[in-house]
């Protein structure tokens, strides 16, 4: 299964419906050909006001389809962190109006777990993070400069247990940064992208 985020929306490129629980109202859509595909995306686009937010995409090949998706954007890969405390509270970013967590592009030469831990370092101002663990790497796509760009970023789960004053990267459009427990990062994090709750959902 391939999963991206696209337009608020999620795309779930699949070949066999036993990996959807059909107990439960689900947006199915055939994808036999690359011009199937095409449509489908070209329809989402156009089409104001779709409530559903999660599709299934039955591909006869899954991974042609996948693929032939990839193929109509600008690569783009980038590393990130959801970092937690010793007071078991985890930090968000707030990001051009919603809740995010710090994440970047990854520079020439450098490895995804090198990119995480300095790209959370910039933006959030704290130090000698840890990682321990990996989480679900995620993929969404977005418009810079006039291309289309479909971004996969790297996720670990980091552990930070120093008290450094968080200092927000304010170059980055970081308005805000705060610790918070489950409760109030989940609730958060209503306010933020599908990619990111799925991220935070994992742990």
């Amino acid at each position: 299964m391939y999963e991206v985020s696209i337009q608020g929306k999620c795309l779930l490129f699949i070949s066999d419906l036993m990996q959807v629980d059909l107990a439960k109202p689900v947006n199915l859509v055939q994808i036999r050909s690359k011009d199937d595909l095409l449509q489908f995306l070209d329809s989402l686009a156009h089409t104001k006001g779709l409530t559903q937010d999660r599709f299934y995409l039955v591909c006869e090949d899954e991974r042609q389809s996948w693929l032939d998706f990839v193929a109509l954007y600008h690569w783009i890969e980038a590393a990130g962190g959801l970092v937690s405390n010793v007071q078991h509270q985890f930090l968000l970013i707030h990001r051009l109006g919603f809740w995010d967590l710090p994440k970047g592009k990854i520079e020439a030469g450098e490895q995804p777990r090198e990119a995480a831990i300095r790209e959370v370092t910039e933006e959030c101002g704290i130090h000698d993070l840890k990682i321990v663990g990996e989480l679900p790497s995620t993929y969404h796509t977005y418009t810079q400069h006039g291309k289309h760009m479909l971004k996969m970023t790297h996720w670990y789960r980091m552990e930070y247990a120093g008290k450094e004053k968080l200092v927000p990267q304010t170059e980055e459009g970081i308005s805000d940064i705060r610790w918070m427990d489950f409760a109030s990062a989940t609730k958060a994090l209503e306010n933020s992208y599908p990619a990111i709750r799925k991220v935070f959902e994992a742990v």
